[in-house]
């Protein structure tokens, strides 16, 4: 689960931005591009031309004759090629640009400690900002901005606080995950990496999010895997459009129309189970037996959730889960693989590991914690291809001067630049694989606590940083080990003959290639994984 504020990380094999809008029906795009005509002032508002503070360099603004959400339509094409301009002209200095997601605004590396104790700067806010409660989505949206906290509370309250009590349950899902995702065939076999990862982790997540009743309903998988992508369609074609347009938007896309069908299936699976789990309840009760226990996001939010909520539903809490954690984990577990299969020369170090380790305590919390070198690997490919090039993403929501006298705009966002991860003053060859250097690290003074995947800092803001440092990273790294574990001891991996682990890149964040893949064939484990001692299950 990823810190960004972000949600469009899984617009993979996109169409462009604006073609959302083109698919709505004649008379609207009519009436909508008249509005735009009549108030090109929505340009002069969005780049930064207003007076007051230190300007901010804005670095791709409208032409005479353009309309500002132009550049939003071409930024995930130019955003790389604009941001390495920026970085060249305006060293350490706060850049503008306006992109598919709003006006953002990138903070120098040193401000992640100052932006994290701005109170204008909004995390909660930075989701729910372009969608509406009453928009396709919006309220899924809108729970990041609850009130009461409630999808946090339940991710740190339940899900990091109980890991113990969900590795038994995860180490059992993913023997049935991985054998029916790679089988058994010892010939080389090859695979896009990007989709079997997706489905992995969409599985495992679905153990623990919504139990052992539907965990394996193939309709609920294949939602979860299209959530993300569906409502960051809608977000992706709106947010380029100004405030005022975006009902429009969607009302009449195509888009919103899939976001309200998918949000509509969601609810029919996770309400029955809701219900259901009510009648056993008030049964026990009058029987005077103690009521089943369940150990699910269900049941976490159903003990946070106030039944007189008219305005959030279960289901939308459930869509949330599956926006912040499926795509996110996914996409560094996909890495990871891509990364050892064209570096194979470091999987049986791994493999040692994972045996030793395992082989005395079983699939246990502690164990996962256990694994060193793993640990490092991972977060070794993380460092090379982050989730995001710009992380702790806040909304502005109040004019706000920073140091240097620069003013942040209300409406907004900012973020900070996660350039030290390939800095060389920090990193010896930054560029190089190697999965020894975070072990190496904590080994350090000091650096035992600093040097884990989990860990946060200016210095790695892959989860964020501060107050609103992901809360699911703990649950997110023990799964993405735990699936590492059977992939790296159960096979055999390499590229295929010209075949890349290098990202793509949309806009400005690296992407897993969703064409890339990879070759694997069985091999005999030396440890039998799926006959170990497990924590007791959920």
């Amino acid at each position: 689960m990823a810190s960004s504020s972000r949600l469009d990380l899984a617009w993979l094999q996109k169409r462009p931005v604006g073609q959302g809008f083109l698919e709505m029906s004649q008379s609207t795009i009519a009436v909508t591009l008249a509005a735009l005509v009549l108030v090109p002032v929505i340009a002069s508002y969005i780049f930064a031309g207003r007076k007051g503070g230190q300007e901010i360099p804005l670095m791709n603004p409208p032409g005479p004759f353009e309309l500002a959400f132009s550049k939003g339509v071409q930024f995930p094409q130019q955003g790389l090629e604009l941001y390495n301009k920026a970085r060249k002209l305006f060293p350490g200095q706060p850049v503008k640009f306006i992109t598919n997601i709003g006006t953002l605004t990138i903070l120098p590396p040193d401000r992640a400690q100052e932006v994290k104790g701005i109170r204008s700067l909004d995390f909660r806010k930075s989701f729910s900002y372009s969608a509406p409660l009453s928009a396709p989505g919006g309220a899924a949206l809108s729970t990041f901005d609850h009130p009461n906290e409630i999808l946090q509370t339940v991710v740190s309250k339940y899900l990091t606080k109980r890991l113990n009590t969900v590795t038994g349950p995860l180490a059992t899902e993913a023997t049935f995950t991985i054998n029916k995702d790679f089988g058994n065939s010892p010939d080389w076999t090859e695979v896009k990496m990007h989709d079997v990862g997706l489905d992995v982790v969409a599985r495992l997540s679905s153990r623990v999010f919504l139990g052992s009743e539907i965990c394996r309903n193939e309709e609920w998988l294949e939602l979860t895997k299209r959530i993300t992508i569906v409502l960051n369609t809608v977000l992706q074609t709106a947010r380029v459009y100004p405030s005022w347009l975006r009902p429009l938007v969607y009302r009449f896309g195509k888009h919103g129309r899939d976001m309200m069908a998918v949000t509509k299936r969601v609810n029919d699976i996770v309400n029955p189970i809701i219900e259901k789990r009510k009648i056993e309840k008030a049964e026990c009760e009058a029987r005077g037996e103690p009521a089943p226990v369940y150990n699910d996001a269900i049941e976490w939010i159903l003990s946070e959730h106030d039944p007189n909520d008219r305005v959030f539903e279960v289901a939308d809490f459930q869509i949330a889960l599956s926006v912040a954690a499926v795509h996110t984990t996914s996409d560094l577990l996909s890495h990871t693989m891509l990364t050892l299969a064209a570096n194979p020369q470091h999987i049986e170090p791994l493999r040692k590991e994972i045996i030793q380790v395992l082989g005395t305590g079983g699939w246990k919390k502690t164990s996962l914690t256990s694994l060193r070198l793993l640990d490092s690997a991972v977060k070794e490919a993380q460092r090379l291809k982050p989730v995001q090039n710009v992380s702790m993403q806040r909304l502005v929501t109040e004019d706000t001067t920073i140091e240097g006298g620069y003013t942040l705009r209300k409406g907004e966002l900012v973020g900070v630049d996660t350039h030290p991860l390939r800095d060389p003053a920090k990193w010896p060859e930054p560029e190089t694989f190697d999965p020894y250097r975070f072990y190496k690290a904590r080994k350090q003074p000091g650096g035992e606590h600093k040097a884990q995947l989990v860990s946060v800092s200016p210095d790695h803001l892959t989860f964020g940083y501060g107050k609103h440092a992901c809360p699911g990273r703990f649950f997110a790294a023990n799964e993405v080990k735990l699936a590492l574990c059977h992939l790296l001891l159960k096979y055999d991996w390499k590229l295929p003959e010209g075949g890349s682990a290098q990202p793509i890149m949309y806009g400005l964040d690296p992407m897993v290639n969703p064409g890339a893949t990879v070759m694997f064939r069985r091999r005999k484990e030396e440890l039998d994984l799926d006959s170990l001692l497990v924590d007791s299950e959920v």
